[in-house]
């Protein structure tokens, strides 16, 4: 089961993308409904696609030493794992977007391909057949 490598350079990236947001729903934009306009992407399941497994949140105590003295600092994680399964013959970028919660931060390898507004990118590239594990995981 390999981990999840972040996507090469856009040269060599499969036109093919499926988005995938925090929950693994699936951001499907319908066909255009007349010349020009399409009606508002919605989000939709598929197992076979996407699955979380070991969703986790747990905290502890870390310590470090400043000038002698001890410091105790409570740590909140909140872990999960995406498991992306390209069903297609054709190689497919997967674009995770994770909300990133208020104060925290991404502690995961990879690391997104971008950050903003508040929301990690992930790209991987997956092989046909491939079945990739991105662990994400935040803390504060």
């Amino acid at each position: 089961m390999p981990a999840a490598q972040p996507a090469e350079d856009s040269a060599a990236q499969p036109s093919v993308e499926i988005n995938v947001d925090q929950n693994c729903m699936i951001v499907v934009q319908d066909r255009p409904e007349a010349a020009g306009s399409y009606s508002k992407p919605h989000l939709r399941p598929d197992p076979a696609i996407c699955h979380l497994e070991s969703v986790h949140r747990t905290q502890h105590l870390e310590e470090n030493v400043d000038n002698g003295v001890i410091l105790r600092t409570r740590v909140h994680v909140s872990e999960q794992t995406f498991v992306l399964n390209n069903i297609s013959h054709d190689p497919v970028t997967f674009v995770v977007h994770q909300r990133v919660m208020h104060g925290w931060h991404i502690d995961s390898t990879p690391q997104p391909t971008e950050l903003a507004d508040g929301v990690a990118v992930f790209r991987v590239v997956a092989q046909p057949g491939e079945v990739i594990h991105l662990h994400v995981g935040q803390r504060r």
